[in-house]
């Protein structure tokens, strides 16, 4: 049983107690939930338990031992193990290679590879992970990466297994597969912890459920004891600390939020303004694209689901720029994307990219906040009697980061690491980093990832705000529960094709007519089809 006794988290360069006076229990066996809105200390409390951070007050107790983590390795030889949200794996080895690291098979005398590889794969096969564990940890995808990581401590035999967010970017029948792996390795004796903003999933998986709000423990629920609606009130009013709406886009409109206002109006044309015709893609690391076709226009909030692996992440690659199909066209209006392609081209006819992968490519982890918000907004704010000289002008893009942060709602110095924010304020930033460029279309891969309930429905008024002035959005996912919820029409990428176009219904993504989930129904058949 792992025991946290008072413990706190004080983070002196912005002056926030990110947790304040929280003691919990996890057991053996049991699969607890973690949830709360951004920002709530979720994330932050397990960073202590799995050693990646130092409590700055209260005690870590391990089957009634005080244990004090000094690494992730000190927590991992305990028996404690977190995948994050954005797993990084070491690069340039095999999977195997990656899974025994530190507890190689043969090793001191000699490491036996033949042995190493062969035991790690049948423990993939065991648990239904789909992985060769030659492949290059360069090559993985986000989902394939997190499996690797959940592997690897599988293989260290880990105790309790920390999850943060782990069905961000999986489909549906991903999603599923995960909680049948989750209740399995709980069967057996391992303890689950599982950091999750989506409220419907972790009441059908956990048997208890803490909520964290403001860094404070506010309460734990066995799941058993209570009735689903009743439970979902209760954890809803936990996390807000008001009353549950049932109305959550009312909420959302009644939140003192700033809106984009200072957005340019675009013309309200419905006709198609991005078409894409028959483009086929074979690239190294991503699946194959074949014979692709599809137009939107503008005012569309046009989503895209699929299995990531299935093609859904190539053709994110495509459209934002970084992939050249091997044939095929993408024309925005008169102009031709592909020529001369790559993401800058993108951005010069008036596109914007929210990426599926937060770091890396939508923001660098080595770079300070201010820097990651001006990376495409410095390039117009170059003071114009010094223009040939590319002289910055830092008092207007000091301006500009405060307004996104404002927005955005996160408080703190933009100076800081883009490490000192938590998942859902970055997401948050990222969104409005993005839609307060001059746009004319966006395409969104992943948007509400790491968001609570109420800056979902947030950045959905915002999003059909934009729809309404003539913009273009394309929102990529796989949570189609989401997707119903804010786009007008849906596609759905299987095995490199598109397999299904429907517009989407115009009621109340509660209301489960038989027609909806017909609907939805046809949506999770075509993305295994």
């Amino acid at each position: 049983m792992i025991e946290l006794d008072r413990v706190y988290k004080y983070f002196p360069s912005n002056g926030v107690f990110a947790v304040q006076d929280v003691s919990v229990l996890f057991r053996p066996g049991e699969i607890h939930a973690m949830v709360g809105e951004n920002g709530a200390g979720k994330s932050t409390l397990m960073h202590i338990l799995a050693g990646a951070l130092a409590p700055s007050a209260g005690e870590i107790r391990l089957d009634g031992k005080p244990r004090r983590f000094f690494s992730p390795a000190d927590a991992l030889e305990a028996g404690i193990g977190m995948v994050v949200q954005h797993p990084v794996l070491v690069p340039e080895i095999s999977i195997w290679e990656y899974c025994v690291l530190g507890a190689e098979p043969g090793f001191p005398l000699f490491l036996d590879r033949k042995k190493g590889a062969q035991q790690v794969q049948t423990l993939s096969d065991r648990w239904g992970f789909g992985l060769n564990v030659h492949w290059n940890t360069d090559g993985l995808t986000v989902s394939q990466r997190q499996k690797t990581a959940l592997l690897a401590l599988l293989w260290h035999r880990t105790r309790y297994l920390i999850l943060d967010e782990p069905t961000a970017v999986l489909s549906a029948q991903e999603t599923e597969h995960l909680f049948e792996l989750l209740r399995k390795l709980r069967d057996e004796g391992i303890g689950i912890i599982f950091i999750s903003h989506k409220i419907q999933e972790v009441l059908h998986l956990a048997d208890r459920i803490s909520i964290l709000r403001k860094g404070r423990l506010v309460g734990t629920y066995a799941v058993g004891e209570y009735a689903e609606n009743t439970l979902f009130h209760l954890i809803m009013e936990a996390m807000s600390g008001k009353e549950a709406r049932k109305d959550l886009a009312a909420a959302a409109r009644e939140t003192d939020y700033p809106s984009l206002q200072s957005l340019p109006v675009q013309n309200e044309s419905t006709e198609a303004i991005l078409e894409v015709a028959h483009v086929e893609v074979h690239e190294e690391g991503y699946a194959s694209l074949w014979d692709l076709s599809f137009s939107a226009g503008g005012g569309e909030i046009l989503g895209i689901t699929g299995v990531r692996e299935g093609g859904l992440e190539t053709l994110e690659q495509v459209l934002a720029g970084f992939i050249r199909p091997r044939r095929g066209t993408i024309r925005f209006g008169e102009e031709d994307l592909l020529n001369p392609g790559g993401p800058l081209r993108v951005r010069a006819l008036g596109g914007v990219y929210v990426a599926s992968e937060r770091w890396g490519v939508a923001m660098a982890p080595q770079l300070s906040l201010w820097e990651s918000l001006v990376i495409h907004a410095h390039r117009r704010y170059i003071r114009p009697f010094l223009r040939p000289l590319q002289i910055l002008d830092f008092k207007a893009l000091e301006e500009w980061v405060q307004r996104i942060m404002e927005q955005a709602g996160v408080t703190g110095s933009p100076y800081q690491g883009t490490h000192s924010f938590s998942g859902g304020q970055l997401q948050r930033l990222l969104i409005y980093r993005e839609l307060q460029e001059p746009c004319r279309w966006a395409l969104l891969s992943e948007p509400f990832r790491g968001l609570d309930f109420e800056n979902q429905e947030i950045i959905i008024e915002q999003l059909q705000s934009l729809a309404r002035r003539g913009i273009l959005l394309i929102v990529m996912s796989t949570d189609v529960d989401l997707l119903f919820r804010v786009c007008t029409r849906i596609l759905v990428v299987s095995h490199g094709r598109i397999r299904l176009d429907r517009p989407l219904p115009t009621t109340e993504p509660t209301d489960y007519s038989p027609a909806n989930e017909r609907l939805y129904q046809d949506i999770i058949y075509a993305m295994n089809g």
